[in-house]
């Protein structure tokens, strides 16, 4: 599964996509622990897509993962909200450098607009 994650979208959080999404399940992988064989449906789920477009849900509660058994990670959710905290701030320099450029979204794309003197 390294290396073939495309997306994560944990429900009531947000999305990661590409490198942070592998990034985030790399720290899943190495730091998972089970804790029971319990298989409770939850109210929040991690779904986990991968390249081939094969997809994988799992039940959230707290910091526990459950599929097949509860798999305990606070590292991995804290490391997932630390790639969408980064993804905003870059998100929103980008947008802010675009605009002091000229640049307005324009129909859901980037696109020029011009400048009106004041």
């Amino acid at each position: 599964m390294r290396g073939q994650v495309k997306r994560l979208e944990l429900s009531g959080v947000g999305e990661l996509t590409g490198d942070a999404a592998n990034a985030a399940i790399d720290v899943l992988l190495d730091h998972a622990v089970l804790k029971s064989a319990d298989a409770t449906a939850r109210r929040q789920t991690l779904t986990v897509t991968l390249d081939s477009g094969l997809r994988l849900q799992l039940g959230v509660s707290g910091d526990t993962l459950c599929g097949c058994g509860g798999w305990s990670c606070p590292e991995f959710f804290e490391a997932f909200e630390a790639a969408l905290c980064r993804r905003k701030t870059a998100y929103s320099g980008a947008k802010r450098r675009r605009e002091s450029e000229g640049l307005r979204p324009s129909g859901g794309v980037w696109g020029l607009r011009p400048q009106r003197p004041l």
